[in-house]
């Protein structure tokens, strides 16, 4: 697909996005809250999912304040904690058994010792909580709480808000279009609130109830303050724990039957973060180092070998791995950690480096997803035309391997090692609970079709095309389409709404 094709359609989307944006207004004027709630929701996934120009819209984020100014705020009171310790909530929409958003949290939780510590789950009961990944991280399941006894959005909202109050301070790691918080928290009587910024590269919601945004990018500090309008940021490293279960290398590699002559590559990450697009394609620029370096083999853990990428990727140099538990051993086992593209996993990357693996950087990162500047020692982004290249000298040559492990581990020790991240908490939440909680308020959105935004079209692991049928029909009839599809209610209720308020 052209440049021009990408910009013309995160136009489309952003017009879709403004439009039907007109009709959830007037389900809030009327009322109806729970429907105007689902719906928003319903666009918000939609903006998630398909680059709208938009990484916050404030249009969207006034409408949820509107609605959380209209739910019960009766019942508990804010109560004053006498201990040293905080009561911390950290707030979620769903956990999994993989991937680095689930790790971070949990990470998180374990890590800050100092203070008590509880995860409120939004969309998952207690049975769907991934309890193995839990447990190998230490934690044990009384630290959750879950929404599933409270069957609509505003009922969600309403306990969130409720049990809030029982805490110091809110952390938020949900998901991009979770509206619950965003709702629950639109009311000043409230600890202040955190936003941990773990999806930076997207748009998603609860700019409006966000009193510090939590960067785990120091590089996106200044970007947001443009683009999201956000005046209150910190930037947090990912915590990096130290493994609780011991291996040694010689060990795993027994285990895995790689001799002492194989060089082991380890990529990590969602499927959908190695879907190739025209400037990026991992899997062909590895297949070809690969191809000269028969002594070399990569594992790729979160692709299964059954998956489309596997299928057509397959190579007898690469084992995917699909989901793990044990991801632990395979970092141990490795000699090089690649970082996989076009969107690179973070945590991965910062959990391979910290047990001393040299990391090889993608190419030519955009600004949306890279997560070193250029002064950093032992983090060079390398250009597409040298990638390769330099892959095969970390193959070939132990030296250099060495070398750059001693750059970058420096690195890990002033920013990723405990002691350093305990300080920085540290620093935050004295930062956040010199903070009184407030909603806030921007008119109008920052829009962007420019390179970021045509590289994160060009994604498009999960798009919802328009309807070709429509194509040319008037624009309120697209209106009409869309949120018939995408609002659960009975038909004949969503026509009459329809012809009531687009007339």
């Amino acid at each position: 697909m052209s440049k021009l094709k990408y910009h013309n359609r995160i136009a489309g989307n952003k017009k879709y996005l403004d439009i039907s944006l007109r009709l959830a207004a007037k389900m809030v004027e009327r009322g109806e809250d729970e429907i105007a709630a689902n719906y928003i929701s319903n666009l918000a996934n939609f903006a998630w999912h398909n680059c709208t120009g938009y990484y916050a819209n404030w249009e969207l984020e006034q409408l949820l304040n509107d609605i959380g100014g209209h739910v019960e705020d009766t019942g508990a009171t804010r109560t004053k904690n006498n201990t040293s310790k905080l009561n911390v909530l950290h707030v979620a929409t769903e956990l999994y058994n993989s991937g680095g958003h689930t790790k971070l949290l949990l990470n998180w939780v374990k890590n800050d010792i100092g203070n008590n510590g509880k995860v409120v789950v939004t969309k998952q009961t207690m049975h769907d909580l991934p309890e193995k990944n839990i447990l190998s991280c230490g934690l044990n399941m009384d630290c959750f709480i879950t929404l599933e006894e409270q069957t609509s959005l505003i009922d969600k909202a309403t306990y969130l808000r409720k049990l809030a109050k029982g805490y110091d301070c809110l952390v938020l790691h949900t998901h991009p279009d979770d509206v619950i918080p965003a709702i629950a928290f639109s009311s000043p009587n409230l600890p202040p609130v955190a936003f941990l910024n773990h999806a930076d590269h997207i748009f998603w919601i609860g700019a409006s109830v966000s009193d510090l945004v939590l960067q785990i990018r120091a590089v996106n500090i200044k970007i947001d303050e443009v683009r999201r309008k956000l005046t209150h940021q910190f930037f947090l490293p990912i915590p990096v724990p130290d493994d609780t279960i011991k291996i040694e290398y010689a060990q795993v590699r027994k285990e895995l039957s790689l001799d002492e002559n194989t060089i082991l590559l380890l990529s990590t990450g969602t499927e959908y973060k190695f879907v190739p697009t025209p400037q990026y394609n991992f899997f062909k620029h590895v297949i070809e180092v690969l191809d000269k370096h028969k002594n070399a083999v990569l594992y790729i853990a979160g692709i299964s070998a059954d998956s489309a990428l596997a299928t057509e990727y397959a190579h007898k140099q690469i084992v995917y791995l699909g989901e793990i538990n044990d991801l632990y051993r395979y970092e141990t086992a490795c000699d090089i950690y690649l970082e996989g593209y076009p969107v690179p996993s973070f945590t991965a990357l910062l959990q391979a480096g910290k047990k001393g693996k040299p990391v090889q950087l993608m190419y030519d990162p955009l600004p949306v997803v890279a997560f070193f500047d250029d002064h950093t020692p032992g983090f060079k982004y390398p250009t597409q035309d040298k990638w390769e290249a330099e892959l095969e000298l970390m193959i070939s040559d132990t030296t250099h391997r060495e070398k750059l492990k001693g750059q970058q581990q420096e690195y890990f020790k002033t920013f990723y090692m405990n002691e350093s991240w305990q300080t920085r908490l540290h620093e935050m939440y004295k930062m956040l609970l010199g903070t009184r909680h407030k909603v806030y308020k921007h008119n109008g959105s920052q829009f962007y079709n420019i390179a970021n935004e045509n590289y994160l079209s060009a994604l498009n692991y999960n798009n919802i095309p328009y309807p070709t049928e429509y194509k040319k029909k008037p624009i309120r009839l697209i209106y009409a389409y869309r949120w018939l599809r995408f609002v659960r209610n009975p038909i004949v209720n969503r026509a009459l709404y329809f012809f009531k308020h687009l007339k």
